[in-house]
């Protein structure tokens, strides 16, 4: 590095310090005859031209003679060595910050520096998602994070060092769950009036044990074992209490236990929230619940119908332009029934109802022609069985179709002494 006096602006240079690399930035401009994008000031754009002009005139502008001592390095040429990456990593580690994620673990008595190691392992989650050996992999190989957490990050990690951390983050996720949501709270001023409940599962590889049990498996992996995840949201999608349960729980039978936990954490002075969640959960059973605890709620009811053919009572748009049309079917003692449609919902009703028809006709068909072809499916029980399995994989479109399977009459035998006739093969 060497500096070089190009022009000396005198005693009596006016420009306030705080707007010098403006001043550059535009003298810059001048000199590569670049506008700027956006309109500069006025008076310092006049400034910066001069000043390129008399740098023009002093020779300032123009390029060192061949013979100096600059030299040319080729860039493609440079090598990096233990490159670390850092974007994502610094705005993982701020909002942890932010929500004081580490002062929330000593309050639980963890450790500096098991505390730095679990915000460590949440980042990871958070950028590069994957189990404990691949998360060790990636903070000590491609990721800046343990160098960002401080002069102990530096120091050699045992790949046990975070499976013992998720230990730690496993007994203690009631009390970070609530300490971080009540952080949540007091930065984004969140109101709790309104409470998600919804479950999900997700399959496992290998042998049912403990909660991983076999059930009803929502991505179609009923040869697995499953593990139900059970997650409250406040109306923002903040997350308020998570929960694993067995993968054979009955998800209705889940919502009032989750209730009582929610009735447990520490709250505010206020309303109670509003429950809202899907049809699925939605049995006379909660619902009667709900009301004994004074709860208010939002469902959708099972079993849809029509919407009613008279005008609707109220229309409104949504946040993305849509209209949708309301109409009160029913008002009881501290309740509302209403209809909502909407043209583009009921597009995609059709759209899925017309699919869900087709793939019907098709299973029809098939078990149709393979009673003509040689190998096909001809016992009269098995294309029972199979008739009751299409109906049971597309109970929305079944009733819609009467499907009626005839036996065919068992062949004639013949006498003693008759000659054998063969007669064609009569399948069901």
């Amino acid at each position: 590095m060497r500096q070089v006096d190009l022009l000396n602006l005198g005693a009596n240079f006016d420009v306030p310090q705080a707007r010098w690399p403006e001043l550059v930035h535009l003298i810059e401009n001048c000199l590569s005859q670049q506008l700027p994008v956006l309109p500069p000031d006025p008076d310092l754009l006049a400034r910066a031209e001069r000043l390129a002009e008399a740098l023009r005139a002093r020779g300032g502008a123009e390029p060192e003679p061949a013979g100096s001592d600059l030299e040319t390095v080729h860039l493609d040429s440079l090598t990096h060595s233990r490159a670390r990456s850092v974007g994502c990593e610094r705005l993982a580690l701020a909002a942890l910050e932010a929500l004081d994620f580490r002062a929330a673990l000593r309050a639980q008595g963890v450790s500096d520096r098991d505390a730095r190691l679990a915000t460590a392992l949440v980042v990871a989650r958070m950028v590069h998602p994957s189990s404990e050996r691949e998360a060790h992999a990636w903070l000590t190989q491609a990721s800046a994070t343990l160098e960002l957490l401080g002069p102990e990050g530096a120091r050699p990690l045992a790949p046990s060092k975070l499976y013992r951390i998720g230990d730690l983050l496993w007994r203690q996720r009631d009390a970070l769950e609530a300490a971080l949501f009540e952080r949540e709270r007091t930065l984004l001023d969140l109101p709790p009036t309104l409470v998600f409940y919804d479950l999900t599962n997700v399959h496992s590889y290998g042998r049912p044990r403990g909660d991983l049990q076999h059930g009803r498996s929502k991505q179609k992996r009923h040869d697995c074992p499953l593990m139900t995840l059970a997650l409250a949201l406040d109306g923002a999608g903040f997350p308020r209490r998570s929960e694993i349960l067995p993968g054979n729980v009955s998800e209705p039978g889940t919502l009032a236990d989750a209730l009582r936990r929610l009735d447990e954490l520490p709250h505010e002075e206020g309303p109670r929230p509003t429950v809202v969640r899907d049809a699925g959960l939605s049995t006379e059973e909660n619902l009667a619940g709900l009301k004994r605890e004074r709860y208010d709620w939002i469902t959708v009811r099972r079993g849809g119908e029509d919407r009613p053919e008279r005008e609707p009572d109220l229309a409104f748009p949504t946040q993305h332009g849509r209209e949708v049309q309301v109409w009160h079917l029913a008002r009881r003692e501290h309740e509302a029934e209403l209809c909502l449609w909407s043209e583009e919902r009921q597009a995609k009703d059709d759209a899925i109802v017309a699919r869900m028809r087709t793939k019907f006709e098709a299973g029809l068909q098939a078990l149709q022609e393979g009673l003509a072809r040689k190998g096909g499916t001809k016992r009269y029980a098995l294309i029972l069985e199979r008739v009751g399995r299409l109906k049971e994989r597309y109970p929305r479109v079944a009733g819609q179709y009467a499907v009626t399977v005839r036996k065919a009459a068992p062949p004639r035998r013949r006498r003693r002494g008759q000659p054998a006739r063969r007669a064609p093969r009569q399948p069901a």
